[in-house]
């Protein structure tokens, strides 16, 4: 009852009282994942626009925000995440920067400006697309999100197409890739080398397993390892290539919290590691050498690295229905399977430049845009709209 409350407060109440205040120009509040991570196209852009311009005042919207502090550059001011400090913050600053939508009952002001970054190439259905699925209650503030957002960008033609139906958006639209790839494109083997590092894989293959939410949170985490069998899929890679291999974890920021991790240690030991909380999705891409995954969009990022990867859908009809996808991953020019043994086998059967072949057959598919410039793109965006020397 306290949570409802305090949001009701925060989307409905604060900014009204709040609105009095004058803009500060020099003000960027960002927000990703609805302040569950310091993360994604967001980190992207905060951290560009200070390199670039440290003059700019940068405040994270973030929960727990007294936890998480410690994790944030020192230059940043973190406040938590829809309280009334967070809708001060909104309602006095120039521009706003997030990458899902903001769960507001009033616009933003006439002179404020909203950059919308999204979070990935869709895959799965978004939005207006995914229809009653998401629910009508997020379908109404999702409405008055789209007419808050000022520029919205895009990693593709592919993704631009999705987005302005799927928005129900009319406005202006930049393709210049996605921020939180840039970093794909710019130090990635220095960067996979001190993530290698940090988890004592170094000389190590490392594989890495990163499937996509589902709504029943039973089938996430322990399940999905147990149909992906990890100490075969290993196995088959180590005899492969010839090199001891480990298997690096990723799931879904909707349910790390939720997964017994301990439990999934105890069942596979040393030859997996748990990365799915307070790791940098885009610095594991660099330190990984091929990637398993199913309906994640992941994959579209992993595809700029020109790295094996293999799809994995055990569940593909049941997910078709939960949620519903823009492409059959049967159509995709990557290899997928269904079942662990049909993986194993496409691991010793297909040869390493087949796959990276089959990745550049999927960038242009959906035209990519991406030039490892896109967070210096958002920050250009963002430096026009502040008072800045």
């Amino acid at each position: 009852m306290l949570i409802k409350i305090k949001k009701f407060l925060h989307r409905n109440v604060y900014p009204l009282i709040i609105m009095v205040f004058p803009i500060n120009q020099r003000k960027v509040v960002f927000s990703s994942f609805a302040g569950k991570q310091y993360a994604d196209n967001p980190k992207a852009i905060s951290e560009k626009l200070h390199n670039i311009h440290p003059e700019a005042e940068i405040v994270w919207l973030m929960k727990g925000a007294r936890k998480v502090n410690q994790l944030l550059p020192d230059y940043v001011k973190v406040v938590e995440y829809e309280s009334f400090a967070a809708a001060y913050e909104l309602f006095t600053s120039k521009v706003w920067v997030d990458n899902i939508r903001k769960p507001l009952f009033f616009r933003k002001r006439k002179k404020q400006f909203y950059l919308q970054t999204w979070h990935g190439t869709p895959l799965k259905l978004i939005e207006a697309d995914a229809g009653d699925k998401l629910g009508k209650k997020y379908r109404k503030y999702a409405k008055r999100d789209s007419k808050n957002i000022s520029i919205l960008l895009s990693g593709n033609q592919y993704s631009t197409a999705i987005f302005r139906k799927a928005f129900e958006y009319e406005g202006e639209m930049l393709e210049c890739g996605t921020p939180r790839n840039d970093l794909l494109l710019n130090n990635c083997e220095q960067i996979g080398l001190q993530v290698r590092k940090k988890l004592n894989c170094e000389n190590q293959a490392v594989l890495l397993f990163a499937p996509t939410y589902r709504n029943d949170i039973e089938k996430n985490g322990l399940e999905q390892l147990k149909k992906l069998d990890p100490n075969v899929i290993l196995d088959a890679y180590e005899k492969k290539y010839n090199k001891k291999c480990v298997l690096f974890l990723r799931f879904h920021p909707n349910v790390a919290d939720t997964i017994n991790m301990k439990a999934i240690i105890m069942e596979y030991g040393e030859r997996v590691r748990d990365v799915s909380v307070m790791w940098d999705m885009q610095e594991l891409l660099c330190a990984a050498d091929a990637l398993i995954t199913d309906y994640s969009s992941v994959f579209f990022d992993y595809s700029i690295l020109k790295r094996p990867i293999f799809i994995f859908t055990p569940d593909k009809n049941n997910y078709y229905d939960e949620r519903g996808l823009y492409l059959d991953v049967n159509e995709l020019p990557l290899f997928s399977s269904e079942t662990s043994e049909q993986l194993v086998y496409l691991i010793r059967s297909i040869d390493k430049e087949n796959l990276i072949e089959r990745t550049s057959l999927l960038l242009n598919q959906i035209g990519n845009k991406e030039e490892g410039i896109a967070a210096e793109k958002a920050v250009q965006i963002i430096k026009k709209q502040l008072e800045m020397t």
